[in-house]
């Protein structure tokens, strides 16, 4: 379910909930078997591009690129009406595709990244790393950038004629579960000279050989690199072109390893970026000379390795970080804790994306399953998932009058499990995606055959909804990208599970592993207005 926030004045449970309002512009791409969408970016000429994944039988998933007019029609100008694809005989996604503006100042084409499992088909001969005879199976494969004209064809000026995979002998990826939409974040950041993209690795040769580690190198490390205009590596930004980030483990992490991971990338207005994601160390290790260590205090609480043995996914101890870096790729050290800010409880905290507030804070959104810490309820304890945002001010401190629990949270159970998508809107209100929620059940006298919907919220700028608004039709919709156009309307993108029954699960055998029958691209667009 979709869900946009933005926040103003008055109490949650006052704020009033509309069913898909009449200015809702909805389109579905329907498939004999999957496809869904991943992000959504506004483009210059009023339409959007969407990155997606769209199903090959017998191949598993395939790279799509959709690009709509500003009528939110396919535009049948751009690669085979309005589609461009490329796959291997793997599993292969496209999770984000942004517009390029040229040095005129002017579009000029697009760029995707998403990731391959295999150097075949159309990725052949395109600097596919082959597993080594080590990896884990089935969990290998690149990064992808793919370089795109305004028609939506291959710009051959890019990489290998318009495409290059990046990354080493393991995996290297974008996404860590290649079945959940609700989780890809921005992963491109188009720069004054190059590009930025956030992955994941678990590779220490091809690309990142001898690319140091800043903090500890563990098992799935966080890797932000840069490349130029022709895809090669920016070698003035951190190591070579690559930023490679890990956090030191503690003594009782128990079962868990110690993955890092940058759901979100975006522009930072005092010049480089600000990422967001989540870890599972318990603490980040400044440098060399002073051996200083930086706590994470959910994680760094855990007294016993039981404590972070449970099978239940609620328990994983895991805490979001926010970090800043200059353009070179250096961390911040003069920012928070030198440069990063840990956010947790002693159970599990999820950061999805960020936004830079008017005012110069910061605005986290995730997913929590803790109640002590920062991360206190003015409920008490509770034992499942909620949504939830949280804010810090200019130099990283907690901003207590926002929210509702007096430690700068906002928790919105009532409307899901995670707020995965955050924009900033007119009035210093905020905007949000809220994934996997039945919420307006409880509030709205839904249609029969309607369950998951996407559900928009607005709240003002301390953390207090104004408004909900509950979109989709029958069957379970499932959010994923969103952003805001020019003309202050919602984008929202990702997928229609109509024909499988709300809450059925997909059957053990007779599908293609990475798969989904069923499901429906769906592209939505609306203003988010408080009055009718």
């Amino acid at each position: 379910m979709f869900i946009l926030f933005s926040f103003r004045a008055s109490a949650a449970q006052d704020a009033g909930w509309v069913l898909n309002p009449s200015d809702l512009e909805m389109f579905i791409l329907s498939a004999k078997d999957e496809q869904g969408g991943h992000n959504i970016h506004p483009t210059a000429d009023g339409g959007c591009i969407v990155a997606a994944c769209v199903s090959n039988p017998g191949r598993g998933r395939d790279l799509g690129v959709y690009k709509f007019t500003a009528g939110l029609k396919p535009d049948l100008a751009f690669g085979d009406n309005g589609l461009w694809t490329a796959g291997s005989t793997g599993v292969d996604q496209a999770i984000d595709a942004i517009e390029v503006i040229g040095p005129n100042g002017q579009p000029d084409g697009y760029l995707v990244a998403g990731y391959v499992s295999a150097g075949d088909g159309d990725f052949a001969n395109c600097g596919y790393h082959p597993s080594s005879p080590d990896a884990k199976q089935g969990t290998t494969g690149d990064i992808v950038l793919v370089r795109l004209t305004r028609d939506g064809k291959l710009d051959a000026s890019f990489g290998h004629s318009g495409m290059r995979c990046y990354g080493g002998s393991d995996n290297d990826t974008i996404i860590y579960h290649p079945s959940n939409y609700s989780e890809p974040g921005n992963k491109l950041l188009q720069t004054t000279n190059g590009f930025l993209l956030a992955g994941i690795t678990r590779s220490r040769d091809g690309d990142l050989q001898d690319i140091k580690t800043v903090g500890y190198t563990r098992s799935y490390d966080t890797w932000i690199f840069k490349v130029d205009a022709r895809g090669e590596f920016a070698r003035d930004f951190a190591d070579k072109g690559s930023l490679r980030v890990g956090t030191k483990p503690g003594e009782h992490i128990g079962k868990r390893p110690a993955n890092e991971y940058p759901w979100s990338i975006k522009a930072d207005p005092a010049g480089g970026f600000i990422a967001s994601g989540y870890h599972f160390g318990a603490c980040f290790p400044y440098g060399q000379k002073d051996g200083a260590l930086i706590p994470s205090p959910g994680n760094a609480a855990l007294t016993t390795a039981a404590e972070n043995a449970s099978g239940d996914v609620n328990d994983a101890s895991m805490d979001g970080w926010l970090f800043r870096a200059n353009d070179k790729g250096r961390l911040r050290d003069d920012w928070a804790g030198h440069g990063l800010i840990f956010i947790g409880g002693t159970r599990q905290e999820k950061m999805y994306d960020h936004i830079v507030t008017p005012d110069g804070g910061y605005v986290v959104s995730g997913r929590t399953s803790s109640s002590d810490l920062a991360f206190t309820r003015p409920g008490g304890k509770v034992e499942n998932f909620g949504a939830f945002l949280v804010k810090y001010d200019k130099t990283g401190a907690l901003v207590p009058a926002f929210g509702n629990n007096g430690h700068g949270i906002c928790f919105l159970d009532y409307c899901g499990d995670q707020v995965s998508r955050v924009a900033n809107y007119d009035e210093g209100d905020i905007i949000g995606v809220v994934a996997g929620t039945n919420a307006a059940a409880s509030q709205l006298s839904l249609p029969v055959g309607y369950g998951m919907q996407f559900v928009v919220v607005r709240l003002d700028a301390q953390g207090r909804p104004l408004r909900y608004w509950s979109l989709g039709r029958e069957g379970d919709d499932w959010a994923c990208g969103m952003d805001v156009d020019s003309r202050g309307r919602i984008l929202l993108t990702g997928f229609n599970d109509k024909g499988r029954p709300t809450g059925e699960k997909a059957p053990a055998t007779g599908e293609k592993k990475g798969v989904h029958p069923h499901r429906d691209l769906v592209v939505m667009r609306f203003t988010p207005h408080l009055k009718n």
